[in-house]
């Protein structure tokens, strides 16, 4: 039988970046196993799984476990499957849960008949990927929230020394009013601005939706 093949040689003439057909190719290879798609479909379902679980729903004993571990990093080398959350035991990693990367949620849910929200714009995509459980972005976001409420702290305890020069220290010690303003300015600010980016993200979503 004649082979329509087309070789390495020829797609590199129509490839800009060889990284792509690698890409390519590292997906089709994930894709073509049956008991990898099995893994898909199960994140789809339960969201996250521990490699345990996996080996029971697929219905596999413990001896198996060598072989689920293998198609999992096939998995997590395309870019389909990813650690979404760690558990420890002092340093040492108890257990992995993954899940499904938005990539190959989009994917399933393409095929699964269901709409796909694809957006481009970048606080809709740091929020979902905050959603999603980046722990990078958590720890960025928390630094940013010390730095803001270091930050007020700074300009709180200059506003107070100031009120103390020319008021008194019995005005700081004792009004009300200036002890609500204090705990207004540290702490309602950066909560309206998160809640201001989450439901920025939300109404995002909502729109990429209904435009589907």
């Amino acid at each position: 039988m004649k082979s329509y093949a087309i070789s390495q040689t020829c797609i590199a003439h129509v490839v800009d970046n060889p990284g792509v057909d690698k890409k390519l190719r590292a997906l089709s290879f994930a894709l073509k196993d049956g008991t990898r798609r099995a893994i898909l479909y199960l994140l789809k379902r339960n969201k996250l799984m521990t490699l345990t679980e996996m080996i029971k729903s697929l219905g596999y004993g413990k001896n198996k476990k060598a072989l689920v571990y293998y198609h999992v990093k096939i998995l997590e080398q395309a870019g389909l499957i990813s650690p979404m959350k760690i558990e420890r035991s002092g340093i040492a990693i108890k257990r992995k849960y993954y899940g499904l990367t938005s990539f190959s949620q989009m994917i399933v849910d393409y095929l699964m008949g269901q709409k796909v929200a694809i957006s481009d714009d970048p606080i809709s995509s740091i929020m979902l990927r905050l959603l999603k459980g980046d722990r990078r972005l958590y720890r960025l976001c928390i630094k940013l929230a010390l730095l803001s409420l270091l930050s007020y702290l700074i300009a709180f305890t200059l506003r107070t020394l100031h009120l103390m020069f020319f008021r008194g220290i019995s005005y700081v010690i004792l009004s009300l009013p200036y002890l609500l303003f204090i705990v207004y300015s540290a702490f309602i600010p950066p909560l309206f601005v998160i809640l201001t980016l989450v439901a920025y993200s939300r109404v995002r979503l909502s729109i990429f939706k209904r435009g589907q």
